[in-house]
């Protein structure tokens, strides 16, 4: 059964005015060192950690007369009273305000009443951008809006949480990309972000093609080949004996069905999957038994190349591979028996042991290799 990769991306918003253009020049006004920009005074912004990327906020307490908040501003630069016909979302919009990213919301009213579209900074309605942006000490040059959001497994938490992209209304302004809103606010570089700081577009040594150099072993196949089935999947604990990355893992591999690939699985100390890589090898030795050792340096045909999960290390860190049956449901077709791992007797490898599904056997090794950048 695959475990398919924790990483999922959730259209919870798309809107035909925005767009991204990657030759737009950047704005980086304001921001010079990727601090978190998040607004924690201003209007009431969504909620980043939900799957609903542009939550509705529904009409001020008044009763939509739009005269709320600070009766002080101007007459011409505040929104008439107007009663509408159906009540009117707010739509989160992103702008600059003061050097600060900060939520303000649009309101368009498109019930038969067509009360006038206006922005609102708190309680204070304005009838355009540029009134509110001149009345708050704003930027009306770029303004943004949801168009994703993304859920992820946390490279600081390791557990599930997500962001909210907002793109341009303009995508001809000269403005940046795109801004996030995370967890610990707006941000206008998503690296600086921890729980995204570990992915492959925020660190270099995910990248792919990545191979680090050689870290926990055991190269002994000695005693024969175990076979992965469709109701079994074998295991092996191990422990990593540097800081970094973990970038693939060797397995000594043998194929007796033709045409079965093999999955794996990195399991954290919790029994949480991390990671995820299918055999980039399309071709294994031949036949069903070996006895071989897996070979110290590079790695060979049996390597799972793991650095796109950017799962991170450090020493001491107990992680479990779990080598997985291939896509093949018995109910309703033929599975032959899938590709065999190379093992070990006597515990040769002390830090961890081999597991058939759940069941730890302590005195047996699985042959394999693991890499770290």
């Amino acid at each position: 059964m695959r475990i398919a990769p924790q990483l999922s991306v959730l259209f919870a918003l798309a809107f035909a005015a925005c767009g991204s253009d990657s030759s737009r020049p950047t704005d980086t006004a304001g921001d010079t060192s990727g601090e978190v920009t998040g607004d924690t005074s201003g209007p009431d912004a969504p909620d980043p950690d939900t799957d609903d990327t542009a939550s509705p906020d529904g009409e001020d307490d008044d009763g939509g007369d739009g005269m709320s908040g600070d009766t002080s501003e101007d007459a011409a630069e505040v929104v008439a009273p107007c009663v509408p016909d159906a009540e009117i979302f707010d739509d989160p919009r992103v702008i600059d305000c003061g050097g600060t990213l900060t939520f303000v919301f649009f309101g368009e009213d498109t019930s038969p009443s067509q009360c006038p579209s206006y922005y609102r900074f708190n309680d204070t309605k304005y009838p355009t951008l540029e009134a509110l942006a001149a009345a708050q000490n704003c930027s009306a040059s770029c303004e943004y809006r949801a168009s994703i959001g993304v859920d992820l497994i946390g490279c600081e938490s390791g557990f599930r949480t997500g962001y909210e992209q907002y793109e341009p209304v303009d995508k001809e302004a000269t403005c940046l990309e795109a801004v996030y809103s995370t967890p610990i606010g707006l941000l206008r570089d998503l690296c600086t972000w921890p729980e995204k700081a570990c992915r492959a577009d925020c660190n270099a040594d995910c990248a792919e093609g990545t191979i680090g150099t050689s870290n926990a072993t055991q190269l002994s196949g000695s005693a024969g080949t175990l076979r992965v089935t469709p109701t079994t999947n074998i295991g092996q604990s191990f422990r990593a004996e540097t800081a970094g990355i973990l970038t693939g893992i060797e397995l000594r591999l043998t194929g007796c069905s033709a045409g079965l690939p093999a999955t794996i699985a990195i399991l954290d100390e919790n029994g949480g999957e991390v990671g995820w890589a299918e055999l980039a090898s399309a071709t294994l030795p031949e036949g069903c038994d070996s006895t071989a050792n897996l070979t110290a340096g590079a790695p060979g045909v049996g390597y799972f190349a793991l650095e796109t999960s950017c799962v991170g290390v450090e020493i001491g860190d107990t992680l479990t591979l779990v080598v997985q049956y291939p896509f093949c449901d018995p109910e309703i077709e033929t599975c032959a028996d899938g590709v065999g791992l190379g093992y070990a007797l006597g515990n040769p490898y002390t830090p961890g042991t081999l597991f058939t599904n759940e069941t730890a056997v302590p005195d047996q090794d699985l042959a394999f290799k693991v890499f770290v950048k």
